[in-house]
């Protein structure tokens, strides 16, 4: 979710706190799962929360790495301040595992060194942002987002997909011969090998004595 804070006052607007509260749990959907990687990193700050916890918190978060910065939450130590008409852009990342989730944000402030308050986002009550992990028995549907496909980006359903890559291992033939330039470099290999002092090459077995 990107977020755009700006400052509409005079005094400047300190942001202390972003909270996570989660509304409902419920069992993960079982519609249809879209895959659609984002191409590019973005310059603006990143955080992530994991809607599993019992208490929700954001955390900075590598796009790189994909793994969350730093051995405390963000809001720990650190604020945003805002002067008037300044905007700041942040990227909230919410994930889950185990649950469909109901959940929005409440973003604690300060103006000036008196007044204090606290803004729920989205602003109308009952309204939520919504986001499900993976259901136990699969996704009815699965969907992968080819933007390498020579004909144009399209999706392609993922078991359409497996179905091709399993077509193209089955036509590869299994067995391996080699040509003449292969025996000519296995044959200088050994070569080299029977200079090197006490190497002895593979000698048959000895046949049995007539005695």
């Amino acid at each position: 979710m990107r977020l755009f804070l700006q400052g509409a006052t005079k005094d400047t607007i300190s942001i202390s706190n972003i909270r996570v509260v989660v509304d409902k749990r419920q069992p993960p959907a079982r519609g249809a799962h879209i895959n659609c990687p984002s191409a590019g990193s973005l310059d603006t700050l990143t955080l992530s929360t994991d809607l599993d916890a019992t208490h929700p918190t954001l955390w900075a978060f590598s796009e790189v790495d994909h793994e969350k910065v730093g051995e405390t939450p963000y809001f720990v130590s650190h604020s945003i301040s805002l002067s008037q008409g300044e905007i700041f852009d942040l990227c909230v990342v919410a994930k889950t595992e185990k649950f469909r989730c109901d959940w929005h944000i409440e973003i604690d402030y300060r103006v000036g060194l008196e007044k204090r308050g606290s803004i729920r986002v989205p602003s109308k009550s009952g309204l939520s942002f919504r986001t499900s992990g993976h259901p136990e028995d699969g996704f009815l549907e699965e969907w992968d987002w080819a933007w390498y496909e020579e004909s144009g980006p399209s999706f392609i359903e993922v078991s359409e997909r497996n179905k091709e890559l399993n077509s193209l291992s089955l036509d590869l033939d299994p067995t391996v011969e080699f040509g003449e330039s292969d025996e000519l470099s296995n044959t200088d290999e050994a070569g080299e090998l029977a200079d090197m002092e006490g190497y002895v090459p593979d000698q048959p077995p000895p046949k049995p004595s007539d005695d």
